[in-house]
């Protein structure tokens, strides 16, 4: 007997990733939703904030966000697009 699950309903795994930083594991899932927003993620230490942070902007396909880490910096860009129902294809660059 063979059995498959279908893609779409995947809740668990490496690739699978519902978070600011769902842009870095996996950009294929921005097709699916639940995407969209504006965050920043960052680092305390014992003087305050730290060097480490970063900020998200992400609409449903296309996705920005600017990391500082340890004083480099970096853009990103991520791009995503379905192509099945249950199969999408996705890009990312970054900049220093």
């Amino acid at each position: 007997m063979i059995a498959a699950d279908a893609l779409s309903g995947q809740e668990s795994g490496i690739a699978v990733e519902e978070s600011p930083f769902q842009f870095k594991v996996n950009p294929a899932l921005m097709s699916t939703g639940n995407s969209e927003g504006l965050a920043w993620t960052g680092d305390f230490d014992e003087n305050g904030l730290s060097n480490n942070y970063s900020v998200i902007l992400s609409g449903n396909n296309l996705a920005y966000y600017y990391d500082s880490l340890e004083g480099d910096k970096f853009h990103n860009f991520a791009l995503s697009l379905p192509v099945l129902p249950g199969f999408n294809t996705a890009a990312s660059v970054f900049f220093p």
